[in-house]
């Protein structure tokens, strides 16, 4: 009972609903942001702790009333103090090599970091850039590093309508647009001018961001290929939109499988430095950062590595990925992401590279 009087509170049911034609939970209008107000919801009114994954690892109602029905009975029958006591999981802290804990207790912090966003090359201008509001030379406001596209991806004029349901059109005419995108040290990274001209920025930025953030861990990125223990790199990275950008060039085939493709992007960055620990790219789409900062993490504590770099990193450089987004429904139509307010109406896809060093 309490499972369906809680779906009929996040999903706005009238009493009177019968829930016996309902299969899927899904079938009743579930997404992911109702999703997590029925898990916290019912956590709530059952005072227990419930997976945030729930309603989709048991998408059918008369699964989810038994699943309720023996985390009740297990949370009931073990005492909470039993739960925690020997339990350890990672804690990652902030701040400037200082942490609540010791390292042998399971806590990881982070040492180093760098970025590359919106018009932002470092942190500090990363924290300006989130504080500032402007107006470009057409009037309009960029907030938050948010702007409309630039002209050196594509005209949005072409694919910019207001109705979504528009053949060929996406609600979005804004993003969040790294301005040195098609700017890198080629030769500092030993990498020859022509073909660091077919290397997706992708692969440039991780690479940049890498040396800045070991830095400004206090190391010198070449010396960690001489230290005992083992570094691991982790990067979250999805597909590239700048092979579309390739295609019919001859001259850029030799190049354009390495550089072009995720799974060689943690390799690069080991291979420059020397480091010979696990090296891994992820894709879990919008989540992929955060698992790269989880794995390395649990790398460390594992005592595989002694450190670990872990990256997100993403390039818009092609309209198609705007169009199927809209079309899905994803997309703010006013270019705002407001998380967790009651006005959210879609999301705002944005670029960049972001770095952190744990250890």
């Amino acid at each position: 009972i309490v499972v369906e009087e809680t779906i009929r509170e996040v999903l706005q049911l009238e009493p009177e609903f019968n829930f016996k034609k309902t299969k899927f939970l899904l079938d009743l209008g579930f997404d992911s942001l109702l999703a997590v107000e029925f898990r916290e919801n019912l956590g709530t009114r059952l005072g227990m702790e419930v997976p945030a994954t729930i309603v989709y690892d048991v998408p059918k109602l008369s699964d989810l009333k038994k699943e309720v029905g023996s985390l009740m009975m297990k949370s009931s029958s073990i005492p909470k103090s039993a739960k925690t006591d020997g339990l350890k999981s990672p804690m990652i802290s902030r701040g400037s090599g200082t942490f609540d804990g010791d390292v042998d207790e399971g806590v990881v912090f982070v040492s180093g970091m760098a970025c590359r966003f919106s018009n932002s090359w470092n942190l500090d201008d990363l924290w300006e850039e989130m504080t500032k509001v402007r107006t470009d030379e057409l009037g309009v406001v960029e907030e938050g590093g948010i702007s409309l596209v630039p002209d050196n991806r594509w005209n949005w004029k072409d694919v910019f309508d207001v109705d979504r349901n528009s053949e060929g059109k996406t609600v979005s005419k804004w993003g969040g647009f790294f301005n040195g995108i098609s700017e890198f040290d080629s030769t500092f990274f030993n990498i020859t001018p022509r073909e660091a001209r077919y290397l997706d920025p992708q692969h440039r930025m991780l690479l940049e961001v890498a040396w800045e953030a070991i830095e400004s861990s206090g190391l010198n990125p070449m010396d960690l290929q001489e230290m005992e223990e083992e570094t691991s790199v982790f990067v979250g990275i999805g597909s590239s939109e700048y092979l579309a950008r390739l295609k019919g060039l001859e001259d850029a085939l030799q190049f354009s499988a390495l550089g072009n493709t995720s799974g060689p992007a943690a390799g690069r960055i080991a291979y420059f430095l020397g480091i010979q620990g696990k090296c891994i790219s992820i894709d879990t789409a919008c989540s992929s950062s955060l698992v790269t900062t989880v794995e390395g993490a649990k790398d460390i504590l594992s005592g595989y590595s002694g450190q670990a770099l872990c990256f997100g990193v993403h390039a818009m450089l092609e309209s198609d990925p705007f169009l199927f987004l809209s079309k899905a429904g994803m997309f703010s139509p006013t270019g705002r992401c407001m998380s967790f307010d009651e006005r959210a109406n879609g999301y705002v896809r944005a670029e960049g590279c972001g770095g952190l060093v744990l250890r």
